[in-house]
């Protein structure tokens, strides 16, 4: 199902609540003495639980407040405070904001990665040294612009339910209201943040906001209901977190799942759904995030009993446009390995296309790696997930570039190093011999983050770039080319 340029901005970043959240009646801040004696609302919320691809610097020209990549420790911080009672407002950061984000990054493209090539009409995507397009980007290494603006896709959707289970549990704290005690109580905490709204000459936008104590689960639920961009209508989305604090909470477990009805622009025959599954494991975060546009007919369906997104048989064809982002990192320092997929059909042979990062910190906090990215060959995220494969690419999928039509899609071979002309041939379909869309040919780029905060192309840490700002690798090919491969994130831990 092929999505418009408007409705993929509506379905990446409708939102959440609308402008009758901006309240002034949220509370202020309590006196330490107060905040301090109890431990808040921490408990039941998974700190540290956040997306944030190439975060960026406060200092960074590259985007502005409003637009910036917050890095993992910003947004723990945040969160801890709200939850404490310490913050000066219930209001998180991603409610005030509410980031519309849509990828307007030209140097990549999942049906041609970083070669350069002129599709129908005349527009010309790709990269031919290596760094991004984007305007205020153009000094960035093109893999980590381009995952970072889609990525942000998703995590505009994360931060903002994060952000209003965070508000509830502030408001809730600041009410004071505790957590429920005992197994089976269940806390209202709707008429505070309705009062709150109320006393700022607002209306609140809520039909649900509880907490319920299910065993050792904290189990925190919020219904919405907001207008789509354009529409007087109402959309309504479901956010529920399911979060066992395993003791004091410095480890922990649990899903967050989400669903948003009537995306699309008002299309009613589909919803959108989302879960995380997480743990916090060692000082790391490791999850796993699913997200699916589900018939609506299908929707009892749509998440097994551990509340995860359901991409098991039960679901095959009644689903489409997944994304699947894992995730194994340090909030504090932002170090670990990720990966992000995605399949913008239904089929169970569709090629997976995506990328996988490693990223290390040096004694100063700057970030460096490299990504890898391609496509699992003739194999969907459902299939990888059903029949446990790796979720790492082994190849290239280039669908438009058909057998025996050479330069079919207008790719030009890149200028990596001699030694790979040949590879670079087969990757763009400009050999003169058969072309197929599929290989088993991965790009790898690597960068490294200045003291500007700005992620620039590591060229000493490839050897056969050539000019082109990124390298080619056989998967088929000598095993110490192929050892340069990112591994993919070990998310076994997160799971329910």
């Amino acid at each position: 199902m092929k999505l418009s340029r408007r409705g993929k901005l509506a379905l990446a970043g409708t939102c959440l609540i609308a402008s009758a959240l901006t309240w002034n009646a949220c509370g202020k801040k309590k006196s330490k003495d107060s905040s301090e004696t109890s431990s808040g609302m921490t408990a039941a919320y998974p700190l540290g639980l956040s997306i944030s691809v190439a975060p960026q610097s406060s200092s960074t020209t590259l985007a502005d407040e409003t637009d910036r990549e917050r890095p993992l420790k910003e947004k723990k911080e945040e969160a801890e405070s709200m939850l404490r009672g310490r913050a000066e407002t219930c209001m998180p950061k991603a409610i005030r904001v509410q980031r519309r984000p849509n990828n307007d990054e030209t140097c990549y493209e999942f049906d041609q990665d970083m070669a350069v090539g002129t599709r129908p009409g005349g527009r010309t995507l790709g990269t031919a040294d290596g760094l991004a397009k984007k305007t205020g980007n153009t000094s960035e290494a093109c893999m980590v612009s381009f995952a970072r603006e889609e990525a942000k896709q998703v995590s505009a959707i994360v931060d903002e339910t994060l952000g209003m289970i965070q508000m509830m549990l502030c408001q809730a704290n600041k009410a004071g209201q505790g957590l429920p005690a005992n197994d089976g109580d269940v806390l209202d905490f709707k008429p505070n943040m309705e009062a709150a709204a109320a006393a700022g000459g607002k209306t609140m936008p809520l039909t649900k906001a509880q907490m319920t104590k299910s065993g050792s689960n904290y189990v925190s639920e919020v219904t919405a209901q907001f207008p789509l961009p354009g529409k007087t209508e109402l959309a309504t989305r479901t956010m529920k977190l399911t979060h066992n604090p395993n003791g004091d909470n410095s480890s922990y477990k649990g899903v967050l799942n989400i669903t948003m009805d009537k995306t699309f622009g008002n299309n009613a025959d589909y919803n959108q759904v989302m879960s995380i599954q997480y743990a916090k494991v060692d000082g790391k975060v490791v999850y796993e995030l699913r997200m699916a546009n589900v018939e609506t007919t299908s929707i009892g369906n749509a998440f097994d009993t551990n509340g995860v997104v359901n991409f098991g048989p039960a679901t095959d064809n009644k689903m489409n446009a997944y994304k699947y982002v894992a995730f194994d990192m340090n909030p504090d320092s932002g170090e670990g390995n990720m990966s992000y997929w995605h399949n913008p059909g239904s089929g169970m042979g569709e090629a997976a296309r995506g990328f996988v990062f490693n990223i290390t910190a040096d004694s100063a906090g700057l970030l460096k790696g490299c990504a890898s990215s391609g496509a699992i060959k003739d194999t969907s995220i459902r299939k990888a997930l059903q029949n446990s494969l790796a979720m790492t690419p082994n190849g290239f999928f280039h669908p438009f570039q058909k057998s025996g039509t050479p330069g079919y899609f207008g790719l030009i071979k890149p200028p990596v190093d001699a030694a790979d002309d040949g590879i670079a041939q087969i990757w763009t379909g400009t050999n003169t011999g058969t072309v197929d869309n599929q290989g088993s040919i991965i790009a790898r780029q690597c960068f490294k983050q200045a003291s500007t905060g700005v992620y620039g192309i590591d060229g000493g840490s490839m050897a056969r770039e050539g000019t082109a700002g990124y390298e080619l690798i056989d998967f088929g090919g000598p095993a110490d080319r192929k050892a340069l491969l990112p591994t993919p994130p070990d998310v076994a831990r997160a799971k329910q």
